[in-house]
């Protein structure tokens, strides 16, 4: 077994600097609606929207990545985000997430997270066996008590903020760095999508 450092590293969109003053709205809202120990709340300038994580990964393991991403974001062009409705993971009634849902008028983020996943499927861990659906994840939950449900219910049923538009022109490589205090990520890379709408959507796992 090899006994190289592997850092913990994912591919995500990084919310806009904008989002943010209305993310501390909107989770202000949501804790004083539930107000549960077993709700652990993400920080507002840490809301990401991930595409793939690896896991552990070794230096040159990330250089691959690195290429591999600048492949893709040749072959995709720029897109728009706006806030959708809240929700949680997998169930109201067994809940494990709770999230802000995220709406396309193209089908341009569904492509690139597939697009991403057929060309790093031999990296890290392996992708997700799931549907893709676009989301923010809010707080993370431990197990509920019988209140948890119903409280849960009612707080999704809250108005989402307005949210401005978000113009998505990049993703990005992210060093995860564990702590007793929590998660704090590093930026490795930034990848530029195409600014031209004509680009090609069809990434293929030959891209080069």
């Amino acid at each position: 077994m090899s006994d190289e450092r592997k850092v913990r590293c994912f591919l995500a969109l990084s919310c806009p600097g904008e989002w943010q003053r209305v993310f501390g709205e909107l989770l202000h809202s949501l804790k004083e609606k539930l107000p549960l120990s077993c709700f652990k709340w993400v920080r507002a300038e840490q809301i990401h929207l991930t595409l793939r994580f690896f896991g552990g990964i070794t230096a040159s393991e990330l250089a691959q990545i690195g290429h591999i991403a600048n492949s893709i974001g040749r072959h995709f062009p720029s897109f728009d985000l706006d806030a959708a409705q809240l929700g949680c993971f997998p169930t109201i009634r067994k809940p494990r997430v709770l999230w802000l849902g995220l709406k396309e008028s193209t089908s341009v983020l569904p492509d690139l997270h597939r697009a991403i996943a057929i060309q790093t499927a031999s990296i890290g861990q392996p992708p997700e066996n799931r549907p893709f659906k676009a989301h923010l994840t809010l707080a993370r939950i431990k197990e509920v008590d019988r209140s948890g449900p119903q409280a849960i219910e009612q707080a999704l049923r809250i108005p989402v903020p307005s949210f401005p538009r978000w113009h998505v022109k990049e993703f990005h490589i992210l060093q995860s760095n564990l702590s007793p205090t929590g998660a704090s990520y590093t930026d490795l890379q930034i990848t530029p999508l195409a600014l031209s709408t004509s680009a090609t959507l069809e990434a293929s796992p030959t891209c080069d």
